[in-house]
């Protein structure tokens, strides 16, 4: 079970308050997803994960907190507006949305990817599934760039879930045996050995590392 705090945060950005719930406390029971996504309870605090100004659109970990020096020229972009002013957007994924788009912008692009990831997670929860293969399509592109400057297996792992996951088989295929090659640790290994499988039947779906052999 979780427990959350209320706090008053001032926005780094355009100093307006905001009431935020914090986490206090929470657990994880159960089996995480492919991707990383865990288990109840520690899935259900995700929405209070990014801290929202709903006055200038910043969008952070800690409302209070400047995460880099132009941040206003980021908040000023088309794309950034786009989403912010998009009612349409639930508003727990624009804000991952909005902060992995600032750090995309900032060059955190492995955290970015994270954020589209987590995005993508809110997207499949409201059964809007274009919506959810856009933010994935958006990790994909950050994690893939920050595997090649870092070469992080643990990412590169996840770049082949989420290639299986818009339906990319062929490429998402390509890229386990290419990371099988490489000799890495049994868990990772059993990963991509289920995503081989996967791939083949065509499984688009959602698994979790319970079925992994």
């Amino acid at each position: 079970m979780s427990s959350f705090i209320k706090v008053t945060k001032k926005c780094a950005v355009c100093g307006k308050e905001q009431v935020v719930a914090v986490v206090k406390s929470t657990n994880a029971i159960g089996y995480m997803d492919l991707d990383t996504r865990p288990p109840q309870d520690k899935r259900g605090v995700l929405p209070y994960e990014i801290q929202f100004c709903s006055n200038c659109g910043y969008a952070n970990e800690d409302l209070a907190t400047l995460v880099c020096d132009d941040i206003n020229g980021v908040i000023s972009l088309p794309e950034y507006q786009n989403i912010f002013n998009n009612n349409a957007i639930n508003k727990t994924a624009k804000a991952f949305m909005l902060s992995a788009l600032i750090s995309q912008k900032n060059n955190v692009l492995d955290r970015a990817g994270l954020l589209y990831l987590k995005a993508a997670w809110i997207f499949d929860d409201l059964n809007q599934e274009n919506e959810s293969q856009k933010a994935r399509s958006k990790a994909i592109e950050c994690l893939s760039e920050y595997v090649e400057q870092s070469e992080n297996l643990d990412n590169a792992v996840m770049v082949v879930d989420l290639l299986r996951r818009i339906g990319n088989f062929k490429d998402a295929k390509e890229t386990a045996m290419q990371l099988l090659d490489f000799g890495i640790n049994s868990l990772l290994t059993k990963i991509l050995q289920y995503e081989v499988k996967l791939c083949d039947r065509k499984d688009a779906e959602c698994h979790t590392v319970e079925e992994l052999d």
